[in-house]
Order: C-alpha cells, then sequence, then structure tokens
C-alpha cells in the first residue's frame, strides 16, 4: 500500500510540474497580466515572469521593467496625493504653480512625476506641464513642488495629479 500511495504522489508531482510547463505563451501572459491589472500583486507578476521567462533573459527583462512602472504608476494613482492648499497664478508670462505631495503609502518613491492640465472655460485641455524628483519620499512625507509654464489666455483652470512613480 505505501508504495501505491509513494507512486501516486510522484505521479501527481509530474502532472502538475508538466502542467505549469506546459502553458502556452497566452496562458503565461494572462497570469502576469491578471496579477499585475486585476489582482495588482506586482510580486507575484514577478515571480510568475522569472518562472516563466527564465529562458529568455530579453523577455523577462521586459516584462520585469513593465511590471515596475504598472506598479509606479498604480502607486502613484493610490499613494501619492497632492495636498489641498497648491496653489497658481500668473506672474508676466508664466503661471506658476506650487504645492506639496504626500507619500500615504508604505514604499519608499526614489522618482515622481506630478502632471498639471490648463484648462479653458470648457474644462477642456488646452496644454500640459509636469514636474519631477528624483528625491527619496519616505512614507508619510511630504515634498514641495513647483511647476512653471508659459502662460496663454487660454488658461482658465489648473489641475494637479500624481502620475508615476518609481520604487525602491
Amino acid at each position: 500500500m505505501p508504495k501505491n500511495i509513494i507512486k501516486l504522489s510522484i505521479a501527481v508531482l509530474i502532472l502538475v510540474s508538466l502542467y505549469s510547463c506546459g502553458k502556452s505563451l497566452k496562458e503565461k501572459q494572462a497570469d502576469v497580466g491578471t496579477a499585475i491589472f486585476y489582482k495588482h500583486d506586482f510580486e507575484k507578476a514577478r515571480s510568475l515572469a522569472l518562472e516563466y521567462f527564465k529562458k529568455d533573459k530579453s523577455d523577462c527583462t521586459a516584462y520585469l521593467l513593465m511590471i515596475s512602472d504598472e506598479e509606479g504608476k498604480y502607486y502613484a494613482q493610490n499613494f501619492l496625493q497632492v495636498q489641498d492648499g497648491w496653489k497658481w497664478y500668473i506672474d508676466d508670462d508664466y503661471v506658476y504653480i506650487k504645492g506639496r505631495i504626500k507619500n500615504t503609502g508604505d514604499k519608499v518613491v526614489d522618482y515622481f512625476e506630478v502632471h498639471s492640465d490648463f484648462l479653458n472655460n470648457s474644462n477642456a485641455v488646452v496644454d500640459t506641464a509636469y514636474t519631477n524628483s528624483a528625491e527619496d519620499l519616505l512614507p508619510g512625507n511630504m515634498k514641495s513642488f513647483e511647476i512653471m509654464h508659459q502662460y496663454s489666455s487660454d488658461i482658465k483652470y489648473v489641475s494637479l495629479t500624481a502620475t508615476k512613480a518609481s520604487l525602491r
């Protein structure tokens, strides 16, 4: 009886390993994509990319870079908050925007971008600008930023968004 259990266990292990190795490229891509875009489980996505694409270094590297990029976008949208009280004003031929951004997440941000949309009276975007910082922004900390952009009489409103981050 114990020999049959051992044989059965070995057979199950072989089938499981064959199944995971036998996935098509589309199935592997879907697994990684699901981990990134639906579950926001970036560590799982990295693990899958390393497992699935270990034989092709360029594919593996491309997937890891894409995962980091998507994780940065997700983190910026969910954990980098432009603080209330930011101001914009016109001085000569330039629009200036001054504000602060806060890292409300639990990761160190070593790069971020704050984008501004300049809107007209109809709330249509008439121009854009951004600023960035490559200084560490620790969890719970804030950093000041400033955007300077050529003034246009079409600009009536300004909207700010954190759109990109790189995590350490």
